[in-house]
């Protein structure tokens, strides 16, 4: 099972290949920024740019299901009629939250990023309890089983809706 660091990784580098990371500073090519980002090394400016893109690439998925829900939904309809209409909801629906689930994660993680990246601003420095902050914005081993528990959680509400 891919870790998730290694997912958040590769959201990244899709985005920031797909769209940039806006002004990239000299002698940082855009993979460079997902890649110094995920290792949560000691310059907050890439930090900053990599988990913003791996909010926006989460929303982004989380969008997409949201739109795949409607069409699963229409399929099974068509196919089982309600009953499928109620399944293709339910795997739609917990498509959604599963990315839903990531983004909320990666914003919560954003703030500190974003508080340690003002006080750098600021001061031209960042100091051991910025670095601390900064590794700890990085994503935990568990976030991938929570955001599968969320999923899970909504696919069964969801049933006991529709059902």
């Amino acid at each position: 099972m891919p870790t998730s660091r290694a997912v958040d990784r590769a959201l990244a580098n899709v985005l920031l290949a797909l769209v940039g990371p806006g002004q990239p500073r000299a002698r940082t090519t855009r993979g460079e920024y997902a890649a110094n980002g995920a290792d949560g090394l000691t310059n907050p400016n890439d930090v900053y740019v990599y988990i913003y893109a791996v909010v926006v690439a989460w929303l982004i998925l989380a969008i997409a299901s949201g739109l795949l829900m409607v069409l699963l939904g229409f399929i099974g309809y068509r196919v089982a009629g309600s009953t499928g209409r109620s399944l293709g909801l339910m795997v739609g629906f917990g498509l959604t939250f599963f990315c839903s689930a990531g983004a909320a994660d990666a914003a919560w993680r954003s703030l500190v990023v974003y508080a340690v990246r003002r006080r750098f601003r600021r001061s031209g420095q960042i100091n051991e309890r910025d670095t601390v902050k900064l590794q700890m914005a990085r994503p935990g081993s568990l976030r991938l089983p929570l955001q599968l528990l969320v999923s899970l959680g909504a696919v069964f509400a969801a049933a006991f809706y529709l059902y």
